[in-house]
């Protein structure tokens, strides 16, 4: 099927040594995340952002066309279970936070593309995609990829944008993300932003609503003048 092809073709593109056996158990893609070496020169690179693009356009089409022409899909019969595995969330959430990837200039826009698989393979409420949107949240700790991502700057809009939407996604459909997101970036932005004082390091603090009022901040107030040109995405934030 075009899941099974998008599937095997993401792990053997970022993984030289992966064979597909029509294996998708989790063991599989969480070995093949864990190993994999980006070498932004690679030709292979925008063949990995073409098939990610794919995978989320499909997850896209699947839940918005198709399934919702469905009846009833038994998990075991939906295709995009693949896409939407905990190995394959944690793969997304790995080019996503590559920090080769997104200082490049040199590749396509992987970690965006893969901000997206993300956004797709956790947006929904059927079974499967329920399932994942948990995974993501509780077992691979997915709001740290996120709120990584979030805290870097010089980085394409379109890229912040998708990031922020998962965001806003996750605040809706797993308010249990909230906190777990807030103690992350209290945490993350206390080691960036720690100022010395005479009596030691003066750690501040900010949780997500700093962070996205600043976000926003930046939108309006950078350059080009906001709102920039039809193509500009900063309206979008």
């Amino acid at each position: 099927s075009a899941a099974d092809r998008l599937h095997t073709s993401l792990l053997a593109v970022v993984s030289p040594g992966y064979v597909g056996n029509g294996d998708d158990s989790n063991e599989v893609a969480d070995e093949v995340a864990n190993e994999i070496q980006i070498d932004v020169n690679n030709q292979k690179l925008s063949f990995l952002s073409e098939m990610l693009r794919a995978a989320g356009l499909f997850m896209r089409w699947y839940g918005q066309c198709l399934q919702s022409s469905l009846e009833s899909v038994s998990v075991s019969k939906n295709p995009t279970a693949r896409l939407k595995s905990k190995g394959m969330l944690l793969l997304y959430c790995k080019l996503l936070d590559d920090a080769t990837l997104q200082s490049s200039n040199e590749c396509p826009d992987i970690p965006r593309f893969a901000s997206v698989c993300i956004f797709r393979a956790t947006y929904g409420n059927d079974v499967v995609t329920a399932s994942a949107r948990k995974s993501f949240v509780h077992s691979i700790d997915g709001c740290t990829f996120l709120m990584r991502t979030l805290l870097k700057g010089d980085q394409p809009v379109p890229r912040i944008f998708s990031v922020v939407r998962n965001v806003h996604h996750l605040i809706s459909a797993a308010p249990e993300s909230i906190p777990k997101m807030e103690k992350i970036l209290e945490t993350l932005t206390a080691e960036e932003f720690s100022v010395e004082t005479e009596d030691g390091n003066d750690k501040k603090k900010y949780g997500l609503l700093g962070v996205l009022v600043a976000t926003l901040a930046w939108a309006l107030r950078s350059d080009p003048p906001f709102p920039g040109d039809p193509l500009d995405r900063r309206s979008d934030l």
